[in-house]
């Protein structure tokens, strides 16, 4: 199968791990978005985003296993896993409660990715949580335990009449040698259709199986509002090793969006350069990364009926340069009944 990348001037496209995971990109984030009311659903927790924006469907325990693929001019190695699952489940009325808040359901999505390449070893988590509560609506959590270290941490929601979002991160700035100790969050307007790196990822998904062609989103990434096209392709066929299967191109196509020109108030200087601070934080570069460090374009190739996510690719940076990565399907686990592989040539 031959990838090729799409260009656009003034254009950035959208990081494959945290968009599949994002997957978190696999796949990347932050607000959880409705403007109807959440339905719980035999086949699945149900956002009703509003007329206006497509819903977003999270599955019920199910899990999909990926292998990681390295790709350069020298070597092509496995270089990691990647697992993405998601689930619903009563809601507990605290974390020490033992009943459950009058049988309402919240929706959980996760996005789990180890490897190592390079002396460098990755082993980040992605956890967003969907409930009914006004605030917060959506908790997404990132937690890097691996080379670097690094929490994240994105509450969104309705305060008042306005969707707001609340962002914090750690830092060793300040903290006792070894340790690393939170910033204190700072809140800002979001767009009311917004979702978060995962989030998205299940959004595409939904709209591929309900025969949507196009489909356009905001999502927020950490401080940042960005304008996702997600342009559906031709099928092809693409051989994972969970088999063969119809799968249409996805590619993602991001800009970043200038707050004021959605009518919401700037990220202050000041926050910029907080955020910056950190030698583990990136800013400024105008350039989408997803949270397991890939970025560059993003290109995914998803199942057709059932938008299943096969494979995902870009590109991830190393010290003498980017590298490819391939991430695809291996195995999955509670899949929909219509997930079902491509006869063999020998059948």
């Amino acid at each position: 199968m031959k990838m090729q990348r799409t260009t656009a001037s003034a254009v950035q496209s959208l990081n494959p791990l945290e968009a599949a995971l994002l997957f978190g990109a696999l796949l990347f984030g932050v607000p959880a978005s409705a403007l109807g009311d959440d339905q719980a659903t035999a086949d699945g927790f149900v956002i009703d985003r509003g007329a206006e924006s497509a819903p977003l469907s999270i599955p019920r325990n199910e899990v999909l296993h990926y292998d990681v693929r390295v790709e350069t001019a020298l070597i092509n190695i496995n270089a990691g896993t990647v697992e993405l699952s998601s689930g619903v489940e009563l809601k507990r009325p605290s974390l020490l409660g033992n009943r459950s808040a009058g049988g309402a359901e919240v929706g959980w999505v996760k996005a789990h990715a180890y490897g190592d390449y390079s002396l460098y070893v990755m082993d980040a988590t992605i956890h967003t949580r969907f409930q009914h509560d006004a605030w917060p609506r959506m908790i997404h959590s990132y937690r890097h335990e691996g080379t670097e270290k690094r929490r994240r941490e994105i509450l969104t929601g309705v305060k008042g009449d306005a969707w707001m979002a609340s962002y914090r991160s750690d830092t060793k700035t300040g903290a006792p040698q070894g340790t690393r100790i939170w910033r204190p969050a700072d809140e800002f307007s979001v767009p009311a259709d917004a979702v978060d790196t995962l989030g998205a990822v299940y959004l595409v998904r939904h709209a591929l199986a309900r025969g949507e062609r196009n489909l356009i989103f905001h999502m927020l990434d950490n401080q940042r509002i960005w304008n996702v096209e997600a342009r559906f392709g031709e099928l092809e066929v693409v051989e994972t090793g969970a088999g063969r299967f119809e799968a249409r191109r996805v590619d993602l196509i991001t800009h970043e969006v200038a707050k004021e020109d959605m009518g919401l108030p700037p990220i202050s200087e000041a926050d910029r350069e907080a955020a910056s601070t950190d030698d583990e934080e990136s800013s400024g570069s105008g350039k989408f990364e997803g949270p397991f460090g890939l970025r560059g374009e993003i290109v995914l190739w998803m199942e057709n009926r059932t938008g299943i996510p096969l494979v995902i690719h870009g590109s991830m940076p190393m010290l003498l340069g980017e590298i490819e990565v391939d991430i695809r399907l291996s195995s999955t686990e509670g899949a929909p009944a219509q997930f079902v592989p491509l006869a063999s040539d020998e059948d």
